[in-house]
């Protein structure tokens, strides 16, 4: 499963028919997935802001000469950085320091996986806030239990982790 680092999202970056989640991330978070390694989807333009994002976090990803094609499959993610306040740079090739420092960052991670809702069944779904629990469903659709273990995680005050599929 590859794990991409860029600045956006393009439709014709998803194989096939996938289902999108997008969760945002501390500094933290980026600097242990960078850690582990990642595929830049950057290309030599995105230095002046891939520097600005080391100047404030520390962070460190390679640009390569040229952005590779990028194919988002079941398990494949994106870690995109957000930017606003970093105007393009023209006829210069830095940031100045107050620049870089009235920038807004922002670090979101997209995940893709594979759609298999037909003939799917699922016995319940799992859920959690400060730990894991499980609430059982009657055998049933997959896209109504989902409805419905986000309608009981509000009332749980907790978030939906996913579907238990039913074992025949």
């Amino acid at each position: 499963m590859a794990v991409y680092f860029g600045f956006a999202l393009a439709d014709s970056m998803f194989a096939g028919d996938v289902t999108i989640s997008r969760r945002g991330l501390s500094v933290e978070e980026v600097r242990e997935i960078v850690g582990r390694g990642v595929v830049p989807c950057l290309n030599p333009t995105h230095a002046p802001t891939i520097g600005a994002m080391r100047e404030l976090f520390g962070i460190e990803v390679e640009i390569p000469e040229t952005a590779p094609r990028v194919f988002l499959d079941h398990g494949d993610s994106v870690v995109v950085m957000g930017v606003r306040g970093l105007s393009r740079l023209e006829g210069r090739h830095e940031y100045t320091a107050d620049e870089i420092s009235s920038a807004t960052f922002s670090f979101s991670i997209y995940t893709a996986y594979a759609v298999i809702w037909e003939g799917f069944v699922v016995d319940g779904f799992v859920h959690g806030g400060g730990g894991i629990s499980y609430t059982p469903f009657q055998y049933g659709d997959p896209l109504q239990a989902w409805k419905e273990a986000c309608k009981i995680n509000f009332a749980y005050g907790d978030s939906a982790r996913g579907l238990v599929p039913h074992k025949q």
